[in-house]
């Protein structure tokens, strides 16, 4: 009479250790889609911000400020001015940008 008295609660046990791994890993990938969605809400945000700092407004400070350490190396100071000089050259872009 002990043993399977003993295994039903092992079961039911299992059963519960089971609901909760199935309700962390649900939980796990929910975060990763809403982090996945804010991201590309949040990139694609910062393009057009980019585009319309850059491209229509020519501003040199936003470039300096946006680059990343490798890129400061890449592109000094003379070459960022290059840079904004050689878009004020090709003017200001049609509007409204399409961004996909």
């Amino acid at each position: 009479m002990k043993t399977s008295s003993n295994r039903t609660k092992t079961r039911g046990e299992g059963l519960v250790i089971v609901v909760i791994l199935v309700a962390i890993i649900g939980a796990g990938v929910w975060w990763l889609f809403s982090i996945k969605k804010e991201s590309d809400k949040e990139a694609r945000a910062f393009g057009r911000e980019l585009i319309e700092r850059l491209a229509v407004n020519k501003d040199q400070a936003f470039f300096a400020d946006h680059l990343g350490p490798q890129a400061k190396m890449d592109y000094p100071p003379s070459q960022q001015a290059y840079l904004i000089s050689k878009l004020k050259e090709l003017g200001t872009p049609a509007l409204p940008i399409q961004i996909d």
